[in-house]
């Protein structure tokens, strides 16, 4: 991308440089120099397309590394909840409905999980 954009550049002044040493305003001129105009407004919008697409990839990629070295140095036997690990790893919970939940976790991935009804006893314990 970059090479094409200094070739454009190129090709742009030496049309501006052709012209300016004829003297003519020439509609040649101006359809080569819109031409060239258009194909580096599109590259330029392409390469800014990239840059932020990279970006956003690296931010996930770095999210997911901190959530390995997290988990690596926690006991995976975990037998309560953990406050801390919860809010380090999940961005947000959705309910769509009583028996489903979207969970989206900080590193962008998203989950959906069915969830499961339970009856109440009458002493107000779940079964």
């Amino acid at each position: 991308m970059n090479k094409r954009l200094e070739e454009l550049k190129e090709e742009m002044l030496a049309l501006v440089g052709e012209n300016a040493k004829s003297g003519i305003n020439n509609i040649d001129f101006d359809e080569a120099y819109e031409k060239i105009a258009v194909e580096r407004k599109q590259i330029l919008k392409e390469k800014n397309e990239y840059t932020e697409q990279q970006a956003l990839y690296d931010t996930s990629r770095h999210r997911v590394n901190e959530m390995k070295k997290f988990l690596g140095a926690r006991n995976c036997a975990m037998t309560e909840f953990d406050n801390d690990l919860v809010r380090r790893l999940i961005q947000s919970v959705k309910v769509l409905s009583k028996e489903k939940i979207i969970i989206t976790f900080k590193s962008g991935l998203q989950m959906e999980q069915a969830m499961e009804v339970r009856e109440k006893h009458q002493d107000g314990r779940a079964s």
